[in-house]
């Protein structure tokens, strides 16, 4: 595993998100439910590296969230990590606390 970092969740109960470096291309994503999907525990989801334009829009990251038990959303999610953040297709945007 190669770096850690830490993100916070404004839009899911203010949770903490642990983002895994597993290698050049693969993240897993660890967090905690929020108060908003009614579940106490933990979930994870795999990152991976990508270059997808959809709708206009440009996303350099494809998140598989299928290993959650509650989805409050599609399996599978685009978002943008950029300086510090990372932007979500839904306007959620976690912000990378330092640790």
């Amino acid at each position: 595993m190669k770096d850690s970092l830490y993100y916070y969740d404004p839009n899911h109960g203010g949770c903490l998100r642990v983002m895994n470096q597993l290698d050049d291309k693969t993240y897993i994503i660890n967090g905690a439910y929020g108060s908003d999907e009614g579940k106490n525990g933990y979930w994870a989801a795999i990152a991976t590296k990508t270059n997808k334009t959809i709708d206009g829009k440009k996303y350099n990251l494809e998140v598989n969230f299928s290993m959650k038990k509650i989805i409050t959303h599609k399996s599978i999610y685009y978002a943008y990590m950029k300086n510090r953040k990372i932007h979500w297709c839904d306007g959620n945007t976690w912000e990378q606390m330092y640790a």
